[in-house]
């Protein structure tokens, strides 16, 4: 039987949930405007974005390439990038898919890093990331509780701990910033408020002797 990880890394930056809400309108040149309809994690863990073109004018467009920035309530979850020509036919609306390049890739390298010292000391850490808590809290509560388990949780983001206390419990740990204002460069500024990989195995380290 498959063992349950003894912790759970939290991260926020990394798409991973199916769904689709609350999406903008973006608007692109000569009157083009972009609508996104769906977001969707297939079985391989891609994640493909469907999205669609508007052409309102009475002339036809052929675009080289599109490129997008896509957000979910005002946060960047990603981007696309599609570099074949896509026509764009008079006062019509083009569909078209996507896969989408997640942001944040220094805070899935940070996390992997304090995973994998842990996995050196024995302990088992399970990685899961959440992007919008708004499309996590509609999932059903048989699936959150299959993603999030019983084990102890570690949550990470450069951000203030304010929202995470609904995905964590009394004992579960914060890595994140204490205040606002500072200003210095990404990595003097994470190793000031400690979101290192070092700070996250240490608390990981924490709680999991604290549950033995």
């Amino acid at each position: 039987m498959k063992k349950p990880p003894l912790l759970l890394l939290l991260a926020a930056g990394l798409l991973f949930l199916a769904g689709c809400s609350g999406f903008n309108r973006g608007v692109t040149s000569v009157g083009l405007s972009v609508e996104l309809t769906g977001i969707e994690r297939a079985a391989d863990g891609n994640v493909a974005v469907t999205w669609g073109l508007v052409n309102p004018n009475v002339s036809p467009y052929l675009l080289a390439r599109v490129s997008q920035k896509i957000f979910l309530n005002g946060t960047l979850v990603g981007t696309t990038l599609d570099t074949e020509p896509m026509a764009a036919p008079a006062q019509q609306t083009t569909s078209k898919v996507s896969r989408l390049t997640p942001a944040g890739p220094a805070g899935e390298r940070l996390i992997a890093e304090a995973a994998a010292s842990l996995a050196n000391d024995g302990i088992k850490a399970a990685v899961v990331s959440l992007p919008s808590f708004e499309l996590f809290r509609a999932q059903s509560q048989e699936y959150r509780d299959s993603v999030l388990g019983s084990a102890p949780r570690v949550a990470v983001e450069a951000a203030v701990a304010q929202g995470w206390h609904e995905w964590l419990r009394h004992k579960d740990t914060f890595i994140g910033l204490s205040d606002f204002g500072a200003s210095a460069p990404a990595p003097r500024l994470f190793e000031h408020f400690g979101i290192t990989a070092a700070k996250v195995a240490d608390a990981a380290r924490t709680l999991a002797k604290a549950k033995s």
